[in-house]
């Protein structure tokens, strides 16, 4: 019997998706023509059947896992970071400056949830940097990151 973790495996290694298609072929009973035929099509059923049952099972144990990863995640503490960073688009060469607030929960391999993300033009460098100091002052001992300075290609 198959478990979960051998339906997250690909080429003998961890993966951390599962893809899996079944098809079904199937002739009508009134269209088969011999008993040997009839037989066949009779045990492939019962051995679909059985397989789609153990996958019915799998899926059972796989929603308890979903069920401890969401609990992980209401239990969890979470830690804040404040980041002003400068982008520039290579097409056009208008340079954009960001600011984000970022809610990381302390859960493993959770994703970052964005609290605040506002984009300022390259003209308004002096307000995106202002708003930066502004949220430091509402959010102390708040991490910080800031990523405004050129980079080694653009000197």
């Amino acid at each position: 019997m198959a478990t979960l973790n051998d339906l997250f495996t690909r080429y003998g290694h961890p993966s951390d998706e599962w893809n899996a298609t079944k098809h079904f072929y199937y002739t009508r009973a009134e269209c088969i023509k011999r008993v040997e035929d009839i037989q066949g099509a009779d045990e492939k059923a019962k051995q679909d059947i059985a397989e789609l049952l153990q996958l019915s099972e799998l899926l059972q144990e796989y929603r308890r896992t979903l069920y401890e990863r969401a609990q992980a995640f209401f239990g969890c503490g979470y830690s804040l970071l404040l980041k002003v960073w400068r982008e520039i688009n290579y097409y056009n060469g208008k340079k954009f400056y960001f600011v984000e607030i970022q809610k990381t929960p302390g859960v493993k391999n959770a994703a970052p949830i964005q609290l605040l993300w506002e984009r300022y033009e390259g003209k308004e460098r002096h307000k995106a940097l202002a708003r930066f100091e502004e949220l430091k002052k509402l959010y102390p001992n708040i991490p910080t990151e800031k990523d405004i300075n050129k980079h080694t290609w653009e000197r």
